[in-house]
């Protein structure tokens, strides 16, 4: 019941008392004016502290939410009711069931759950604006020691979460975001483009993402989708698919071009590429998302190999888990060698067998499965290995080969693993080839060593 209600209720039974005195007074001819003023007065205390206990009764009726808010002062101040309001892009604390007022007070921010370990977080939250509610869940991975962050659009507002092991879950809320609109280019191959600040421009099935100073040709979307049809073609994987794993997103990149895209496809529905100056970061891969360079837009240009290569690996990881580095770089470089040398489409100035020649391990039936397993400092020579097994596997064992592996590594990961070991992974290539497998690759690579080391 509203507290204004109640207190107007109290404040009318108080008045009933005053009235019903008058009105015994009245009704009894042997009640005198000193015993009415008195009676009165009695009833005048008694609705007063009916008042105060009711008031009282109102205030400890709030239960302590024990939230945690950002201070004006350096240190932070602990507040013990679940109405306290905080600001928009403030810092503030929460435990599960908890939630807290934000804005003006028509917005509130409740945290479902919450789990985390040394590696992963996830988390569920409810944003209630007004009368409509927003359920959202995330979650990501810290396996290169950054402090978990993770963001969540919900109605033009980002909400921030990040793990506190000791008060529960960090969370920020932002203003109203205005999304930007998307750059729009002619299709036309001799047209070009030079973005003065962060543009995006969007496909039916992907976006492109561009840094400021970076120059794209008008079909530069046309190039990449074609691409994402041979990487298809020649995997025999989809991008879109029922498994668990294409939906799984790892953090976002939107960081590299300071959050000028906040707004745009917020729940990744889309296949997010993203475009920097070459010295903000290298080419690399996530699922549903890669990094470029300016060089490797330049498609047309025969600069397209890093587009491949990044895109098998994110096509691997849509479809299962990824496994030691032999077997992901080994399946990247086979299958964008293949890509560079088949297509007439798009020029590519690659060669594979060129690029992955030189490797100064000798390769024998005892040191075969050893040389797999090596973590090497030089990463390079994962390539180089990768490269050479792929492609052995692939011409004795068929077409079918990584995708079977594939399937049965990803059946023997736990629930939430997105990888498994090299020594888990062995086993699971002698059930799918031979037992002795390794030993075939070490005389395959003998008779073939020449087509390798071609310069």
């Amino acid at each position: 019941m509203n507290k204004v209600l109640k207190l107007g209720l109290i404040s009318l039974l108080a008045i009933g008392l005053i009235f019903g005195a008058i009105c015994l007074w009245g009704m009894h001819d042997y009640v005198n004016n000193s015993h009415t003023e008195q009676f009165v007065a009695e009833a005048e205390k008694t609705a007063a502290k009916e008042l105060e206990e009711q008031a009282a009764k109102e205030a400890s009726a709030v239960e302590p939410a024990m939230v945690e808010r950002a201070s004006t002062e350096t240190e932070k101040e602990l507040v013990t009711t679940n109405e306290v309001e905080v600001a928009f892009d403030t810092d503030f604390t929460l435990k599960t069931g908890e939630s807290i007022c934000v804005g003006q007070g028509d917005i509130s921010v409740e945290l479902l759950n919450y789990e985390y370990d040394e590696e992963l977080i996830w988390f569920q939250y409810r944003l209630t604006i007004g009368n409509e509610v927003y359920d959202g869940d995330g979650g990501g991975s810290d396996s290169v020691g950054c402090t978990i962050t993770q963001e969540e659009f919900t109605k033009n507002r980002i909400v921030y979460v990040s793990r506190d092991e000791e008060k529960g879950v960090t969370l920020q809320l932002t203003a109203d975001t205005v999304v930007p609109s998307p750059l729009v280019i002619s299709g036309n191959a001799t047209d070009e483009y030079v973005t003065t600040k962060p543009e995006y421009i969007e496909a039916e099935d992907f976006i492109l993402f561009l840094d400021k100073d970076m120059k794209v040709q008008g079909d530069i979307m046309k190039q990449i989708e074609q691409i994402f049809g041979l990487v298809e073609q020649e995997t025999g994987l989809k991008f879109q698919n029922d498994s668990v794993y294409a939906t799984y997103i790892g953090h976002d990149d939107q960081w590299l071009y300071d959050n000028a895209f906040v707004g745009v496809d917020p729940n990744r529905e889309k296949f997010h590429i993203y475009a920097v100056v070459d010295d903000k970061c290298s080419p690399c891969s996530l699922t549903k998302a890669i990094v470029l360079n300016q060089t490797d837009l330049n498609i047309a240009a025969g600069e397209g190999m890093s587009v491949v290569h990044e895109l098998v690996h994110s096509v691997h990881s849509a479809n299962g888990v990824m496994m030691d580095t032999v077997m992901n770089e080994g399946f990247a470089t086979y299958i964008t060698g293949r890509i560079t040398e088949k297509s007439t489409e798009i020029p590519f100035n690659f060669d594979a067998d060129v690029n992955y020649g030189y490797y100064d391990v000798v390769i024998t039936p005892e040191n075969a499965e050893k040389e797999f397993l090596m973590e090497y400092e030089d990463n390079w020579n994962h390539y180089l290995y990768g490269y050479r097994f792929m492609t052995f596997l692939y011409e004795v064992y068929g077409e079918e080969v990584f995708r079977d592996i594939l399937e049965d590594s990803t059946a023997s990961a736990g629930e939430f693993d997105i990888s498994i070991s090299g020594e888990a992974v062995v086993p699971i290539i002698k059930k799918n080839t031979s037992d002795t497998v390794f030993e075939e690759f070490a005389q395959w690579l003998s008779k073939n060593q020449e087509r390798f080391n071609v310069y």
